[in-house]
């Protein structure tokens, strides 16, 4: 699923750019302005992490259905940083670009993120998810990635409903 989904958004950046960088007033093309090209990058990333929390949701599935913990983590780990960069990515686009509300409600989720990295068992080296705490913790671990999940659900939204806004009409809004 990782490599499918890394697959599909490097197939699909150079059509988003080629669409930002190309498009024609003349042809009857919209132009788009780099706000739009901001809220593209921000759904792609979004669909991203939702792709990541449905993946693990998966994963603590199969460890419920008598999976080895060792094999789940396997599997979990290598997401966990592809995850994190680019929600860090993400927020960091919004300051840099003024979105502030979109910055402020990211924020907390990073510093989480930031702390739960920093804060990992020492035996895992890539990840968050260690194999001794991960049968005893997988109802924590299944709590925080439903709530993850329905927060990066609801931002999807509002940065559609933002990509459309700015496809739509010329003015910043924020």
């Amino acid at each position: 699923l990782s490599l499918s989904l890394s697959l599909s958004l490097s197939l699909l950046s150079p059509v988003l750019l080629s669409v930002c960088l190309f498009s024609c007033p003349q042809a009857g093309f919209p132009e788009m302005l780099p706000e739009s090209l901001l809220w593209i990058v921000a759904v792609v990333i979004a669909i991203g992490l939702l792709c990541a929390m449905v993946y693990t949701l998966l994963g603590l599935e199969e460890l419920r259905n008598h999976r080895h913990a060792s094999d789940v983590c396997n599997q979990l780990n290598p997401i966990v940083l592809p995850e994190y960069i680019g929600h860090g990515v993400m927020t960091l686009l919004f300051l840099l670009t003024g979105h502030w509300i979109s910055f402020l409600i990211n924020v907390p989720l990073v510093a989480y993120h930031i702390n739960r990295y920093m804060n990992r068992p020492a035996k895992s080296v890539h990840g968050i998810y260690d194999p001794t705490e991960m049968v005893h913790q997988s109802d924590a671990y299944d709590t925080e990635c439903k709530c993850k999940a329905a927060f990066y659900m609801i931002c999807f939204f509002w940065y559609l409903y933002r990509m459309m806004f700015a496809l739509l009409t010329k003015e910043k809004y924020e």
